[in-house]
């Protein structure tokens, strides 16, 4: 008896493709998310193709925030998000004897890729200091604790206001 099965997004065993959203195509520059899967059979293969799921959604909900999607996310907004996603990576590796040995897998697989340099920091070095607090932060933190998180149209033109009005001379 055989059992044929159907793995959605898949193509062949060699792996599949799936399309990320017009949006987010435009914000990653990639139009394809393609991963070669090396699992061939079994439950290793439904545990793998469930993993690559989780990571596509990942992707596509980290591309569709409002920051993102206008390429404006601080340097201390990206470090602290370059340290979740590593400590989220590094907790995934499976077959290493301590933290460290997976930190070390994580970072040479991420420098063979040519990942993000802050992601590939926040792996080597998760304790190392954050960025200093840019005006855009300021203005994120008053958004969210002074004007309830609100993204209107008037809502950004007074916090534009705000800011600019603490901005020195010279910068405006």
């Amino acid at each position: 008896m055989v059992v044929v099965m159907k793995l959605k997004y898949v193509d062949e065993l060699s792996g599949g493709r799936r399309r990320y959203p017009q949006t987010v195509a435009e914000v990653l520059g990639e139009s394809v998310f393609q991963v070669a899967m090396k699992a061939r059979e079994r439950a290793e293969l439904f545990t793998e193709h469930a993993k690559l799921l989780a990571e596509f959604e990942k992707i596509v909900a980290k591309a569709k925030r409002p920051a993102a999607e206008q390429g404006q996310l601080s340097s201390l907004e990206h470090w602290r998000e370059s340290i979740k996603e590593a400590e989220a990576l590094v907790a995934g590796i499976r077959g290493v004897r301590d933290e460290h040995e997976a930190r070390q897998v994580l970072a040479d697989d991420l420098r063979a890729r040519k990942a993000d340099p802050v992601l590939y920091k926040a792996v080597v070095s998760p304790e190392a200091e954050e960025p200093p607090i840019t005006m855009q932060d300021a203005k994120e933190v008053y958004r969210v604790e002074r004007m309830a998180g609100a993204y209107g149209r008037n809502q950004k033109n007074r916090l534009e206001r705000i800011a600019g009005a603490l901005r020195p001379p010279l910068a405006r």
